[in-house]
């Protein structure tokens, strides 16, 4: 279970950064804000899906499982087997212990968003459904759900500015991406494309709240001097969406660029073919067949029985789990291809090989060559 949870979060890390890294080379720098915005967000929700999908198209063999083969060593209590440590069980203590931490800050972050609001308040008011909180104290403007918090200052100086562009990002609901994104580097906080992304979809909410704010009438070079004026300031909390400056530059920019329409239609097309490509290379290339197991060679399932052994290494070591094999036969039986598709340790596999190359011949029954699955457990008592 371990184990597949894990192969699960590197497959989920190997498709957004297949998918992220042509939005970084194509599309960042485009002005079609509100397409970028959930192009990240729809590759943060595939990258936990295409994993998952199997589509029948795309089996392109069909193989046989035989019943699974129990083979039980009694468990020698030495020192070596209680010190032998599992890799698997290693790297979910890391990986739990990163998440658990990242959690612990994400929720200690919530909780001082929602204190800091009423602390040092002189007034609240509310317009439209939205909450604003002035401070006596100089404070980074910022939004929060539906709440705005600013400074006097900045509300008797530039107040009708910041609060469009803090209704703004209500407007646009970024508080909820900003949770989302904050799930998934839960999650993921080992997968650097995870906090690249993160920053990519900060920047493009100031530029929705931006492109929002000139659109409510706001005066377009007076709103950039602002942004000029206000540029040595800081943010207070990383998870909200703030008046921020650290990219004047970069924002000015954008709000005087217009999107290219053939162009950047085209770039998003250009995606579909790498989603394709991942479905095509994180599905299975087999599927197991449900026929029955009669119409197996039992031969083969009983010499296996008993000629398999539980290795005495492996029995001191503490090792025990599941060994699957895939052999194809031709109609005489000569073995063709052997190979492990799943493998706990070794010693494990390198008995069942030896016992496969060794037996003799069985004949399948069956026209050209036909592939089976062979499952192996070896438990300890």
């Amino acid at each position: 279970m371990m184990e597949a949870y894990l192969v699960y979060m590197a497959q989920t890390s190997l498709c957004l950064a297949v998918l992220y890294l042509p939005f970084r080379l194509w599309l960042r720098k485009e002005a079609c804000f509100h397409a970028n915005r959930y192009v990240l967000l729809g590759m943060t929700l595939l990258s936990f899906i295409l994993p998952l999908l199997r589509f029948p198209w795309m089996i392109q063999e069909t193989i046989l499982r035989f019943p699974e083969i129990t083979i039980v060593g009694k468990q020698v209590n030495t020192i070596e087997s209680h010190s032998s440590i599992s890799w698997t069980i290693i790297a979910m203590c890391l990986y739990l212990s990163g998440s658990i931490c990242l959690l612990i800050r994400r929720i200690c972050e919530w909780i001082s968003i929602k204190r800091f609001m009423s602390r040092g308040c002189i007034w609240i008011t509310e317009e439209n459904g939205i909450q604003i909180y002035c401070h006596a104290h100089p404070v980074t403007s910022f939004s929060w759900m539906n709440q705005i918090v600013i400074s006097e200052e900045d509300y008797q100086r530039n107040g009708h500015a910041i609060l469009l562009h803090e209704k703004g990002h209500i407007q646009c609901r970024h508080t909820w991406d900003m949770i989302w994104i904050s799930c998934i580097q839960i999650v993921q906080w080992f997968n650097p494309f995870v906090w690249l992304l993160s920053k990519d979809l900060q920047d493009i909410h100031e530029y929705e709240a931006d492109r929002w704010t000139i659109d409510q009438g706001e005066d377009r070079m007076t709103y950039q001097l602002l942004l000029i004026e206000r540029g040595s300031k800081q943010p207070s909390f990383p998870l909200t969406n703030h008046f921020r400056s650290g990219m004047t530059k970069k924002r000015i920019q954008m709000m005087n660029l217009h999107p290219s329409s053939s162009r950047t239609r085209m770039r998003y097309i250009c995606l579909f073919p790498i989603v394709i490509a991942m479905v095509w290379m994180l599905s299975p290339k087999s599927e197991i067949s449900k026929e029955e197991y009669s119409e197996l060679p039992s031969e083969v399932f009983q010499y296996l029985g008993r000629h398999c052994k539980y290795p005495t290494s492996a029995i001191q070591k503490g090792i025990q789990g599941e060994v699957v094999l895939q052999m194809s036969l031709d109609g005489e039986g000569d073995l063709k291809t052997l190979k492990v598709v799943k493998s706990i340790d070794p010693l494990l596999e390198t008995e069942i090989l030896q016992i496969i190359q060794k037996m003799p011949k069985w004949k399948t029954g069956k026209e050209g060559i036909t592939q089976y699955i062979i499952p192996i457990t070896f438990n300890l008592q």
